[in-house]
């Protein structure tokens, strides 16, 4: 399980400078720090065993994925959760990316039967634990231990991770973590060898019988790495105007940023870097569009899949060829129906993170995009 030292060196000297500099947000690094070094023993431990326990995973291939992809706050959550309706995929839920050995998973499993004995007071205090931790994006990204995730914790880990900004808002300091893609050939393939063989495990802990459904925001920066390793997987991609999508995701960050280091956003530096981020992340997605064959990628509007999910889904599936099953189906239109009622309280405006039209309209090389005024539509 790699980890990239240096980078943390330099996270901390950045967060340890005058200007950010707070005792709360020592603590913070701290408390980061000691949960990812403990995390990582305790996964270490589980990965050892899987080798003596499970090590029939190692032969198993990684055919032909799914992976729902799109610029952050796109709505990926929300395809990706009804897809995960779906008995015919297995997909990583938060405490996967957190736990990815099979050995881990398996006891994990073990706890939840127990948990039925104790009258639920396992679940209870996995979902108190989530509304402490999550509590800045309550409103915004509803994020539990059991529910469906993306895989990005796999590569926090590693500290090559544009995750690791959620904690160092230090986009200049940290540039190399943006494009695994942009660094040397070694690092690359040890780095995908690594993600590679976690899909394998989270495969056979879960469902090697299954398609693998994955959910990324933030793959971008490492997308070709991916399909050099995963040559056949399927992208189904959410296009979201970027006026909407990008000071949404800024204020996802900034809601963390609040509370851990204050000072770190006052002049509005962390989130035009982030922004900045997001426009090279779109153009390189269209670079990378354009060497695909279209058998490989299917592209759906934010706009389809929010006033029409159900139908929005049914495409996807024609698309790849398959044909939904009547459980699913039901389960779908429940889920659209619930949708339909949904309300979103989050509320941006560009100006609120320094950012305006013209800034957005430099930095988004061939994108021709209308002036839009006011608050932003809320995502799902």
């Amino acid at each position: 399980m790699p980890f990239d030292f240096p980078t943390l060196f330099k996270a901390c000297r950045a967060a340890l400078r005058k200007e950010s500099l707070s005792i709360r947000y020592c603590f913070a690094i701290l408390f980061f720090i000691a949960a990812t070094f403990f995390l990582r023993c305790l996964v270490q431990a589980g990965r050892f065993l899987d080798r003596w326990l499970f090590s029939a995973y190692r032969s198993l291939k990684v055919e032909a994925p799914v992976y729902i992809i799109a610029a952050p706050r796109s709505g990926t959550t929300f395809l990706h959760r009804l897809l995960c309706r779906d008995n015919r995929f297995t997909y990583f839920k938060l405490y996967h990316t957190l736990l990815p050995s099979i050995t881990l998973i398996k006891l994990c499993g073990v706890l939840g039967r127990a948990d039925r004995w104790l009258n639920g007071a396992l679940a209870r205090m996995a979902d108190q634990l989530s509304r402490v931790v999550f509590k800045s994006w309550a409103g915004i990204h509803e994020t539990r231990l059991p529910e469906a995730e993306e895989d990005e914790q796999l590569f926090l880990y590693t500290m090559l991770s544009p995750g690791v900004f959620m904690f160092f808002p230090f986009l200049r300091e940290l540039a190399h973590v943006k494009f695994l893609d942009k660094l040397p050939q070694k690092i690359r393939l040890k780095w995908m060898d690594y993600y590679l063989d976690s899909l394998k495990r989270q495969i056979y802990a879960i469902g090697p019988e299954k398609t693998l459904l994955a959910k990324n925001v933030l793959i971008q920066g490492r997308l070709r790495s991916v399909l050099n390793a995963i040559p056949g997987m399927r992208i189904v991609y959410l296009a979201r105007d970027p006026y909407e999508a990008i000071p949404s995701f800024v204020s996802m960050y900034s809601a963390v940023w609040r509370q851990l280091c204050p000072k770190c956003v006052r002049n509005g530096e962390a989130g035009r870097e982030l922004a900045k981020l997001l426009c090279e992340y779109y153009s390189y997605f269209e670079d990378i569009k354009s060497e695909l064959p279209e058998r490989q990628w299917i592209e759906v509007r934010y706009e389809d899949l929010v006033s029409d999910p159900e139908g929005t889904v049914k495409r996807i599936y024609r698309e790849l060829g398959w044909h939904p099953s009547e459980e699913f189906l039901r389960a779908l239109s429940r889920e659209s129906a619930r949708a339909a009622r949904y309300r979103s309280v989050h509320q941006y405006r560009l100006e609120d993170f320094g950012l305006s039209e013209a800034f957005l309209r430099e930095h988004l090389k061939g994108y021709a995009i209308p002036p839009r005024k006011g608050i932003c539509r809320p995502s799902r």
